[in-house]
């Protein structure tokens, strides 16, 4: 019973406030062809999934979710994938930005880069 509480808050933890349905972020997904192959090929997944919310201090972004990307797996050994993502910062002018100067930052690009499998 104590095993079955604590996945539960870990599980909560997991998805609190940033899921958004698996469709959203497949164009993402899809950046990686050889990632996405993959995961594709061997996990059947849920369609919904979670990323890091952006606060309010995101003037232009808030709200938005961003990787690490959570993806429920439902037929296998592993529970949970972590996909990662390269992130560039971008404002107005297509300029990078680093994240601390999230006022001007109108747009994020992200581009696949790792996996990390969360086994049951």
């Amino acid at each position: 019973m104590k095993i079955f509480i604590l996945s539960i808050l870990l599980l909560s933890n997991l998805f609190s406030g940033g899921s958004l349905p698996l469709k959203n972020i497949k164009p993402i997904l899809e950046k990686n062809t050889k990632l996405w192959s993959y995961i594709q090929n061997n996990f059947e997944l849920s369609n919904i999934a979670t990323g890091r919310r952006l606060g309010k201090q995101w003037i232009y972004l808030s709200g938005k979710r961003i990787s690490p990307y959570f993806l429920k797996v439902l037929d296998s050994n592993v529970s949970f994938i972590s996909v990662n993502c390269d992130i560039s910062f971008l404002d107005k002018n297509g300029t990078k930005l680093s994240p601390d100067n999230s006022n001007n930052i109108v747009k994020i690009i992200e581009y696949p880069s790792s996996i990390t499998l969360y086994f049951k």
